[in-house]
């Protein structure tokens, strides 16, 4: 079954009970423009930024939801399909034949270490709804970084398959179980190994990912290192428009508070 609800309404529910838990106010409120300001200056971009801190890439996708038994999921022997059925939810990567989409976001792992697969275990509009009032939004999903997947194995369609508890499965021509696949966000924060930086200094580190896979020119790397738009929002294109990421600054830990978004 289809979801019944937008990647963009559920960015925006996964987005700001994030921001609750991490016990601050985001710089400033959520931006999801309208389609009819995307690209005019001072927009194109669904989540402004603040000036610096360690940089978090999510890449939002949407769950189908899967209950027949010829499903790959079951027919496999991968998951039991349970009486009475027990959904199994999926999400479909980018195919390699498409984009390299994929690939560039396991390099940009390497560098910053905060970049990952975010899902719902849930695909009706009313269950968006409810778990965005109870605060349940994170944990009826599942955050998946991109070296858990791994690089694609071909050119074609592959997909992950999860619950909201326990293991998830790539599924390619054998469903290959994902090491370590469940996280969460605040944990890896705390965690993580990438350092603070500013947002200029992010724009030049993604910008050294793309030149060196070849697929960015070097006159439009120039004008987007240029300060016409600011570093922040210049930070933000870079993510969404070639490594399909959403992209939050955030702090660790401090002793006497918790994780805050970056002032």
């Amino acid at each position: 079954m289809k979801p019944e609800f937008s990647e963009l309404s559920y960015a925006f529910a996964y987005t700001a009970e994030l921001a609750r838990k991490l016990s601050s106010n985001l710089t400033v409120a959520p931006s999801f423009p309208s389609t009819s300001v995307e690209g005019k200056k001072g927009y194109g971009y669904d989540l402004k930024l603040g000036l610096s801190g360690i940089p978090l890439f999510l890449q939002f996708k949407l769950a189908h939801c899967m209950i027949r038994k010829d499903a790959a999921e079951f027919s496999s022997g991968t998951f039991v399909q349970g009486k009475p059925v027990d959904p199994v939810y999926r999400f479909y990567l980018m195919a390699l034949g498409k984009s390299r989409q994929t690939a560039l976001m396991l390099q940009l792992e390497k560098r910053h270490d905060l970049v990952f697969y975010v899902a719902p275990a849930f695909h009706r509009a009313q269950e968006l709804n409810k778990h965005f009032i109870a605060g349940s939004v994170e944990k009826h999903s599942r955050a998946i970084r991109p070296s858990r997947i791994k690089k694609m194995p071909d050119k074609l369609e592959h997909f992950v398959s999860y619950r909201q508890t326990g293991p998830c499965f790539r599924f390619s021509d054998n469903p290959e179980q994902l090491e370590d696949s469940a996280e969460s966000i605040a944990t890896a924060i705390n965690s993580a190994e990438t350092r603070e930086m500013t947002a200029g200094a992010l724009v030049e580190s993604m910008l050294s990912v793309l030149r060196e896979a070849g697929d960015i020119s070097i006159p439009f790397a120039i004008d987007l290192e240029s300060t016409e738009f600011g570093a922040s929002v210049s930070a933000q294109y870079i993510s969404r428009t070639f490594f399909g990421c959403e992209l939050l600054f955030v702090q660790r830990e401090r002793p006497n508070n918790s994780f805050k978004p970056t002032r």
